[in-house]
């Protein structure tokens, strides 16, 4: 299961809770999982809340580090060599 995701195994065997939009963070507590709304970084999994589409809506996106494929799934809006940016 990608970090950060919502666990969607048939009996929820991969996630802390069994509740839609929601994945463990670092310390094993549910959070909201990539692309749930929120309102500040402390709401997400991944500790990152942002509106990254200029949609007006904030939603959990992937920190420094972890693996992507687009700017937009980057709190720093920055994806190189699959990696999103410190």
């Amino acid at each position: 299961m990608p970090k950060y995701s919502e666990d969607v195994t048939p009996d929820g065997s991969q996630s802390c809770l069994i509740v839609d939009g929601k994945a463990c963070n670092a310390g094993g507590v549910c959070e909201g999982a990539l692309g749930a709304p929120c309102s500040g970084n402390t709401d997400c999994a991944s500790y990152k809340c942002r509106d990254n589409d200029n949609d007006g809506q904030m939603e959990c996106v992937k920190d420094a580090g972890d693996p992507c494929q687009y700017a937009a799934e980057c709190y720093t809006f920055i994806c190189t060599n699959g990696l999103c940016a410190p």
